[in-house]
């Protein structure tokens, strides 16, 4: 069976956290944008970061956010 990354973070009770993280994922990607880089270098870049220091609830967030920008 299957885990779907949103129904991982509502088992989890990480709603409220999350959309926190896509708060400031939003600045974030805004920033970078307006700097002249690109959406994708800086979500690739974080997912790297995030797995490096085994960041998992991090890269959940990261996961869904990336689904919702789909």
């Amino acid at each position: 069976m299957e885990v779907k990354i949103k129904d991982l973070i509502e088992l989890l009770d990480l709603e409220r956290e999350y959309e926190e993280f896509k708060k400031v994922m939003d600045t974030a990607v805004e920033r970078f944008i307006s700097c002249g880089y690109d959406e994708d270098f800086l979500i690739y870049r974080l997912k790297k970061y995030f797995e490096k220091e085994k960041r998992i609830i991090l890269m959940i967030f990261l996961e869904r956010y990336g689904e919702e920008k789909e």
